[in-house]
């Protein structure tokens, strides 16, 4: 181990507070929200490599790019729609997050089985394959990613919950609370240029 226990520690607990203010500043829809999130990445791939969750630190490798993407993607849809671009997701581009997340779900599970010692795959890959999914509808802006983030945030507090992580357990319920909270404002957010692109919520099925 390259890093003393307290060290370790005190990265983790640096990575769970740049998590809290990735989602308080996406609630608000602040592009800021993405360099925390990067942030966050790095503490956590630093933290598994250094204790040899080789599978976690490919994952949050994954996960920081995707971050990355997000960034360029937020950018990209403020200079063409302003700040608030903030939309509802189209049916279809809906139907796209699920088959992507099913997928997923199948590769991930099938990685975990060949190459980890997990004994909650099916969950692990679950929670995995959604939070990749949540991360690239949130770089697109769609209101919708709060609510896969909700149901990923009741997924993992009893599954750590039931690994005896309490505190961990604990954190996702914050997220949760913070997911509502998010969605709700997301709502509001929606400016009167970028409504008229998304008019009925989960129920558009053509493309403009």
């Amino acid at each position: 181990m390259l890093i003393s226990p307290i060290g370790l520690k005190v990265i983790e607990v640096c990575a769970a507070l740049s998590g809290i203010i990735n989602v308080w500043l996406c609630m608000r829809a602040n592009i800021w929200n993405w360099f925390y999130g990067i942030l966050m990445t790095l503490l956590f791939i630093i933290l598994c490599f250094s204790v040899k969750l080789y599978a976690d630190t490919v994952f949050q490798i994954v996960a920081m790019g995707l971050q990355f993407y997000g960034l360029a993607n937020w950018l990209k849809k403020t200079r063409q729609l302003g700040e608030r671009s903030i939309t509802h997701a189209y049916a279809k581009e809906l139907v796209t997050a699920a088959t992507a997340a099913i997928l997923l779900f199948v590769v991930i599970a099938f990685l975990l089985q060949r190459f980890s010692d997990s004994t909650t795959i099916l969950l692990d890959a679950c929670i995995t394959s959604g939070s990749f999914v949540a991360i690239w509808m949130q770089a697109n802006k769609w209101v919708e990613n709060w609510l896969l983030w909700i149901l990923l945030n009741i997924i993992s507090v009893w599954l750590f919950y039931v690994k005896g992580l309490y505190l961990t357990a604990g954190l996702n319920i914050l997220f949760c609370i913070m997911n509502i909270v998010g969605y709700r404002e997301w709502i509001n957010l929606i400016s009167p240029a970028c409504r008229a692109l998304s008019p009925a919520p989960l129920y558009r099925n053509d493309a403009g």
